[in-house]
């Protein structure tokens, strides 16, 4: 008697040992990592395109009106230099007041009557101004404006892309069981179905009396609401 006592107190210890530690293991796999930005220089890829600086501010200020209900959770500037415009036709006269067959520059005109300088039209920069903000039903929505102009909303596209395929499922869960009247010890393992949920357990119990060690399975199915 006194073996098996010590029997079922080890085999106590060990699950509550392996419990913990399954239980830390968990916490440590599945637990939310705080993440903290920090300042980053911008980066100029290959296709041309631009990795925007990265400088937290917790004083940002957006440039827009934000609606009310709403969180900031980033503000962002950028410039836009457009591209040269193609050449321009230009009807430049002769000294004699009449338009002629010239060269500007070192384009030959085949016109008699015109001569075409080629000239280069650089727009001024644009500044864009977009602010992230969080809605209190935890999706997203971006602001644009601009000094310089007119957002255009017909071609103006928000793309969400991470939040958009379903958050994952845990569906199986699996544990430690003890108690009852025969101190007993087991596992319990749990599988999500639709609005159910089905229990499985198995449970070694001591010996008491005439009736030695054995193990009994229970199964149980609950509503989940």
């Amino acid at each position: 008697m006194a073996a098996l006592r010590s029997y079922i107190v080890t085999a106590a210890v060990a699950l509550l040992v392996g419990a913990g530690g399954a239980l830390t293991f968990a916490w440590h796999a599945w637990r939310p990592k705080q993440v903290v930005e920090t300042s980053a220089p911008a980066v100029r890829q290959k296709d041309s395109s631009l990795v925007v600086q990265r400088v937290p501010d917790a004083h940002a200020k957006p440039a827009q009106t934000i609606p009310k209900g709403t969180t900031v959770e980033r503000v962002v500037h950028v410039e836009v230099q457009s591209k040269a415009i193609a050449p321009v036709p230009v009807s430049v006269p002769s000294d004699s007041g009449k338009n002629e067959n010239r060269v500007v520059g070192s384009t030959p005109v085949e016109n008699p009557s015109h001569a075409v300088a080629v000239a280069s039209v650089l727009c001024p920069p644009v500044g864009i101004d977009l602010t992230l903000l969080r809605l209190k039903d935890g999706t997203q929505r971006v602001v644009a404006s601009s000094k310089d102009g007119i957002v255009l909303d017909s071609v103006s596209v928000d793309h969400p892309v991470s939040d958009v395929a379903p958050a994952r499922v845990l569906a199986w869960s699996a544990g430690p069981i003890w108690g009852g009247g025969d101190n007993g010890a087991g596992l319990n393992v749990t599988r999500d179905l639709g609005f159910l949920r089905v229990v499985g357990a198995a449970l070694r119990a001591p010996a008491r009396g005439p009736v030695p060690i054995h193990t009994v399975g229970l199964l149980a199915v609950n509503i989940r609401f």
